[in-house]
């Protein structure tokens, strides 16, 4: 299968609500299972339950300052493989809003 990545806000603020969507697609069918979300190497959603699109979101307002890279991994079923999505490059600042 192959996973995509989105956000919901890129760039954003800290503290801003964003949602990271992983869609995990095959031609074989809707794969089942979870995805689990990293920022780097660290974990910041375990386990999110697929739904019946083959669809796994989540919530956040915890990104921290700074570029984040953001990794959704699927992990697999009976019918279908282990996948990584491609990176995700969030940008989590508030200077790119500030006016002068």
């Amino acid at each position: 299968p192959s996973v995509s990545l989105s956000s919901s806000q890129n760039p954003s603020l800290p503290g801003e609500v964003v949602t990271l969507t992983a869609a995990v697609i095959d031609k074989s069918g809707v794969p089942a299972g979870s995805v689990t979300f990293h920022d780097g190497d660290t974990i910041v959603a375990r386990n999110v339950a697929l739904d019946s699109h083959g669809i796994a979101s989540f919530t956040t307002s915890a990104l921290p300052d700074g570029p984040r890279t953001i990794v959704a991994s699927y992990s697999g079923d009976a019918s279908h493989a282990p996948a990584v999505s491609q990176h995700l490059a969030q940008d989590v600042s508030a200077e790119q809003f500030a006016t002068h």
